[in-house]
């Protein structure tokens, strides 16, 4: 066992790959079991249909959109070292704009405002010069160098170009690994151990798939709203560069709308006050319609965490696993719950029905009061994760 880990963690950069494709698999399988079961397709053909929609998709991203985030990524980068001045130059014009409006503030109560925000303000330019450009420029070449390490790798290389090859026997083969792992269970612990297995299945697929979609809907929303101001008269660059930004700070939970609109502001106030405050009216418009229409029927209550809990564990994730931590604070919490309330149920006395996982309780107890208990097939609950 030590041998296998330590073989595991030497070789972690080669199997980069591997746990990418391990992912992508997981997240396709669902796919191609609707295939499957309502286009009555071979498991093989299936997975060459979604094979080859995702290589179609992936081509059109690599022709059309990559390129152009790519484009206005190295613009916004040029304009970093001006960003202070041109702000600073913005701040001007919305003080002129506040002088002549605040001349019927008793001067008392003015003098102070304005010396604690001019104060506030050259804080901000001062952090600014300080420190953007080391940020950003540190950033880039983090990114760089780590790519370059990990395409220098043989082994990544390697993994590259093995893993279509490798998910293909994975989605293949998946129910046959399932029933092979199944008979190597005890016997008094399979159902309990394919329930587990089912939990943390139901809460990360709803997550991240709602999720998923959440994001490329506000991603879509906010570049159609930056068009439009700009076909309005206000000037906003880096359209779809922002919108990306903010469908990917969707996985974020709470404070992931507000990351995600904070850069659109900036570039907006670059040209003037007024196109920031429309671009900050433009995102929580999109907010106002997401969390009132979409999120409902999208996600609706996916975690099932009280936003207090949900954001102490975002810290304390992130302390462990960083950005990482962050965005999987949400399930990872609902998992452990999840499972704690399973493990505490069979415990109990009397013990819950083993498979039977905590939201099903009710309707398994009102089952076994009308008629007598029937043995579940362990292959059903196996194969039920894996779709």
């Amino acid at each position: 066992m030590w041998v296998v880990s330590w073989a595991f963690w030497v070789s972690q950069t080669a199997l980069l790959p591997f746990i990418v494709g391990a992912i992508l698999s997981y997240l396709m399988l669902p796919l191609i079991s609707l295939l499957e079961r309502y286009a009555n397709l071979t498991r093989w053909l299936a997975i060459l249909i979604v094979y080859t929609v995702g290589l179609v998709v992936l081509i059109i991203a690599l022709v059309t959109i990559i390129p152009m985030l790519l484009r206005q990524f190295s613009q916004l980068t040029q304009i970093f070292p001006d960003l202070p001045g041109i702000i600073e130059e913005q701040t001007e014009v919305l003080a002129d704009w506040y002088e002549g409006a605040s001349k019927d503030i008793p001067e008392e109560v003015r003098m102070p405002l304005e010396t604690a925000v001019m104060n506030a303000i050259n804080q901000i330019f001062v952090s600014l010069e300080e420190n953007l450009m080391g940020y950003v420029q540190g950033g880039i070449s983090f990114a760089i160098n780590t790519l370059f390490q990990l395409i220098n790798t043989v082994g990544f290389l390697l993994g590259f170009f093995i893993v279509p090859i490798w998910m293909f026997y994975v989605m293949y083969d998946s129910r046959k690994g399932e029933y092979a792992l199944d008979r190597m269970m005890p016997t008094w612990l399979r159902r309990d151990f394919w329930a587990i297995l089912r939990i943390i299945h139901h809460t990360i697929s709803n997550y991240f798939r709602g999720q998923f979609l959440l994001g490329v809907v506000v991603a879509v929303g906010v570049w159609v709203g930056l068009i439009g101001l700009n076909m309005a008269g206000f000037k906003v660059e880096f359209t779809l560069l922002l919108a990306v930004f903010a469908g990917i700070c969707e996985l974020i939970p709470y404070i992931g709308p507000i990351l995600g609109a904070v850069p659109a502001v900036a570039v907006g106030f670059v040209d003037s006050p007024t196109t920031a405050i429309a671009v900050a009216v433009l995102f929580l418009i999109v907010q106002l319609l997401e969390n009132n229409f979409l999120v409902p029927r999208i996600q609706g209550d996916s975690v099932g965490l009280h936003p207090a809990v949900l954001m102490v564990m975002m810290v304390v994730c992130s302390s462990a696993l960083g950005l990482v931590g962050i965005i999987l604070a949400a399930p990872i919490s609902a998992v452990a719950r999840d499972i704690f309330l399973y493990v505490h149920g069979r415990l109990s006395e009397p013990p819950r029905q083993s498979g039977v996982l905590p939201w099903e309780w009710s309707q398994a107890e009102e089952q076994e009061s009308a008629e007598p208990d029937e043995s579940v097939s362990v292959g059903d609950t196996a194969s039920s994760v894996g779709s």
